[in-house]
């Protein structure tokens, strides 16, 4: 940044100065003469210029005149002050202590920063040589990161302090074209009251116009005073800004040195490490020693409010007596410094409390340089992002650390001025003033607590927010190969904590020392899934293994097929729940895990269930009776059909004519049943035969028997049984009654055709006829018959239609 070299503020600048110091010296005022004094960066008239190889004369004339300034504000404040004319108010009385005031702290500033040119000039051709004179370090690479990061520090600290030279230079420039603005003004109004003190010239009013024109004089040289300050400021400002921009260029140039070889050793952790041990030791010196302060401040505010409690009992006025109007001056001091007491206590305790955050700062600082060292070195890509992700929540950390810090500033800063209106409002000879003071200085020390928690919280915060950086910025370099091997260790990593999401949480009961302790049990996602595959497995083997003894068994004839087939299935629902016990045995999760069926979920679970589990206890009971097996043949509600398996909701009957009906186990125990081959499998039927009226009786008897003697599935025990039933009206009834054993592959409906056959074939053999209906038709001869001739055979149709040649002849088909 360039500076004008150029002084902006005009020549009577300077001559008005010095008018003013001589006017503070006149007779009429009665004040002793000020020396002159030359004013650091204005130019000087030629009745009043100083030459610039004389500094210690200007020093010793801005002296004098701070003394002047300082004995005239003793004789305004003293108890005897200098006599005010009549038609002077108070406020301007108030406003020419304030324009001393003024007078004496820019004189003050103005000779303290004499030598601080030259020493600025000095401290920045000092900074150009050590820049230009540096070639490199004289330790060899590679570098420790701690190194680097002080390095780094340097370099924000030089760029910080930098801007904040920018930004001073350009603060003081606005306030410079702002007071010679104000000084312009003071100009007039000294002039004007210059003029109105010559018109006044030997009137009443000459020592209040003397007395303003003093008044205004002293307001123009307190602006006076100030452009001289911030001149001098400003011209201070080059020097520093170019030692600023030497320290930032060389430490730049430091760090591309550097850069390019920081290794991160165990070391250097260990370091950090050791001073993280350090400043928590000392910060919790510094607890031990506030809460023991703490503690005595209680202790004494404790007696104190005993004491104000046994003032107010002795200064309570009688119940009859009026109370007095005037508060007790000391009862007033003790309240009052109670408050201050209060105040110290709460500045005591935020200041631990800060301390307290500080050390969990501290803390933090070593693990995110742990973090910082996996996310920059680490081989594996999950570490890596594992690092970022916990240095990203620390960052968040402070990034609220910081909002905090920043709230606490504005919220004391605004008791601070509350506090000082507070005092200001109190007089010197005040009792409550101490106090209040003793107030204001707990609130500085709060204030003090809350900047230094909001240093020490900026700086961790921004090497934080560096090493983000540096992490993302090393990640962006990586390859593409190493990029993909990222891409998969990430996916694993999600994977990971899919397999080992909890799906369920359930409580149970542990046995530790003698003592039942509840515990609290997760199931994962990973776990799940593996008792689920080990139950499929487990099962499908148990399947295989059903199947292969079910086809031995039946090899073996020790069962049939149906009943094999039954027994395979029930087993296979015992080994199920087997297999589901032993599977929550591996997931230790117990039984008791599974209480939530309990209640009004469990009723209505009952109630939606209720069937199932019906017809399921049913089946048990069915086969553990045995009154109804595999293999018998049923007749359940006009439904006739052998049974081909007993299963765990019902039962699968196959009609003789294929059709295979579902017949719920409950029906089975509920309903009347009949089971043809409950005891056993013989099963007794009867062919019914009529024969013609006429015929052999004893010969068809004969016929009969020998029919059901030589069918091979007919037993002979019992024996076939040839009953003569009864005459019909067309035939005589005899019936054949045989005993068959129902099998497997056995009819009994096939046995009894066979049996028509062979008896139809040896009937008609034995030249015996089966009946057949025959109906005798009468003619009534009451009345005439009616005869009609047929015509001639030649005029008789060829062929008979078919449809009535069958109605003609239907009455004599057999």
């Amino acid at each position: 940044m360039r500076f004008p070299s150029q002084n902006p503020y005009p020549i009577s600048i300077a001559r008005s100065i010095f008018v003013v110091l001589l006017i503070l010296g006149a007779p009429h005022a009665a004040h002793g003469q000020l020396p002159k004094i030359p004013i650091p960066g204005l130019p000087q008239s030629k009745e009043t210029k100083t030459s610039a190889s004389e500094p210690k004369q200007n020093a010793q004339q801005l002296s004098d005149a701070l003394a002047e300034v300082r004995k005239r504000l003793q004789r305004l404040e003293s108890a005897t002050p200098e006599p005010v004319p009549t038609a002077i108010t108070p406020t301007e009385v108030s406003e020419r202590r304030s324009d001393l005031i003024r007078i004496a702290f820019n004189l003050e500033r103005t000779l303290k920063g004499l030598d601080s040119s030259k020493a600025a000039e000095a401290a920045a051709l000092e900074a150009e040589r050590r820049a230009n004179e540096w070639k490199g370090f004289d330790q060899k690479p590679p570098y420790s990161f701690l190194f680097y990061d002080e390095l780094r520090n340097q370099n924000d600290a030089a760029q910080a302090k930098l801007n904040s030279f920018q930004s001073t230079v350009a603060l003081l420039e606005r306030q410079l074209t702002a007071r010679q603005e104000q000084y312009r003004e003071a100009e007039k109004v000294s002039q004007l009251a210059a003029d109105k003190a010559a018109r006044a010239k030997g009137t009443a009013d000459e020592p209040s116009a003397l007395w303003r024109l003093d008044a205004a004089n002293l307001r123009l040289q307190g602006i006076a005073t100030s452009l001289s300050y911030l001149r001098q400021g400003l011209d201070a400002q080059k020097p520093r800004t170019r030692a600023a921009e030497a320290d930032l260029s060389l430490i730049k140039r430091q760090l591309e040195a550097v850069v390019n070889h920081v290794v991160f050793t165990d070391d250097d952790l260990a370091n950090a490490h050791a001073a993280a041990r350090a400043k928590t030791t000392a910060a919790e010196k510094n607890l031990v020693a506030i809460a023991k302060r703490h503690s005595n401040l209680l202790a004494e505010r404790d007696q104190l409010r005993s004491d104000i409690e046994k003032m107010r009992q002795q200064t309570d006025p009688p119940a009859d007596k009026p109370e007095d109007s005037k508060p007790d001056p000391k009862l007033a001091a003790a309240e009052m410094k109670l408050r201050a007491l209060n105040a110290e206590e709460e500045a005591l305790s935020y200041a631990m409390d800060l301390l307290g955050a500080g050390l969990r700062i501290y803390a933090d600082i070593p693990e995110a340089l742990k973090l910082r060292r996996e996310l920059l070195t680490s081989p594996s890509a999950d570490e890596r992002q594992r690092a970022r992700k916990q240095i990203l929540e620390i960052q968040r950390t402070f990034q609220g650390w910081r909002a905090f810090a920043e709230n606490e500033q504005v919220a004391v800063g605004a008791a601070i001025r509350e506090q000082e209106s507070a005092l200001s409002a109190l007089s010197d000879s005040s009792p409550e003033r101490a106090s209040a003071q003793r107030i204001l200085t707990a609130l500085h020390q709060k204030s003090e607590c809350v900047t230094a928690l909001d240093e020490l919280i900026t700086n961790s915060g921004r090497s934080i927010d560096r090493w983000v950086d540096d992490g993302t910025e090393s990640l962006t370099r990586r390859t593409l190969s190493q990029r993909v091997g990222d891409a998969m260790a990430v996916f694993w990593s999600k994977l990971g904590k899919i397999w080992n999401f909890t799906v369920y949480s359930y409580s149970d009961t542990v046995e530790l020392n003698g003592q039942n302790l509840t515990v609290t049990r997760g199931l994962s996602l990973g776990w799940l899934l593996g008792a689920i595959l080990f139950f499929v497995i487990s099962y499908r083997a148990a399947s295989w293994i059903s199947r292969r003894i079910q086809r031995t068994v039946i090899q073996q004839g020790w069962a049939g097929e149906a009943q094999a087939r039954t027994l395979r299935r029930w087993g296979m629902v015992a080994t199920g729940a087997l297999l589901a016990l032993f599977t929550l045995h591996l997931l230790k999760i117990p039984l008791t895990a599974f209480a939530f069926l309990g209640g009004a979920l469990a009723l209505g679970f009952g109630f939606g269930t209720q069937t199932i589990f019906k017809n399921l206890i049913s089946g048990i009971i069915v086969l553990a009776e045995r009154k109804i097996k595999v293999g018998d043949i049923l007749d359940v509600d006009g439904i006739i059909g052998r049974v081909s398996s007993v299963d765990t909701r019902s039962s699968t009957l196959r009609g003789f004519d294929g059709v295979e009906t579902l017949i719920p186990n409950s029906i089975l125990l509920e309903n009347r049943v009949t089971n043809w081959t409950h005891t056993n499998a013989k099963l007794r039927r009867v062919v019914k035969v009529g024969v013609a009226y006429g015929s052999p009786l004893p010969r068809v008897a004969e016929i009969l028997a020998d029919c059901a003697k030589r069918h091979g599935l007919i037993l002979s025990d019992p024996a076939p049984l040839v009953l003569f039933e009864d005459f019909g009206p067309d035939s005589l009834l005899f019936g054949l009654y045989f005993w068959v054993e129902l099998k497997e592959n056995t009819n009994a409906n096939q046995i009894a055709s066979d049996l028509r056959f062979m008896i139809d074939k040896r009937l008609a053999d034995a030249g015996i006829s089966i009946a057949f209906p025959q109906r005798d038709v009468h003619l009534s001869a009451s009345a005439p018959l009616e005869i009609r001739m047929a015509p001639p055979a030649a005029e008789m149709p060829a062929e008979i239609p078919v449809a009535e040649k069958t109605s003609e002849t239907s009455a004599t088909d057999p």
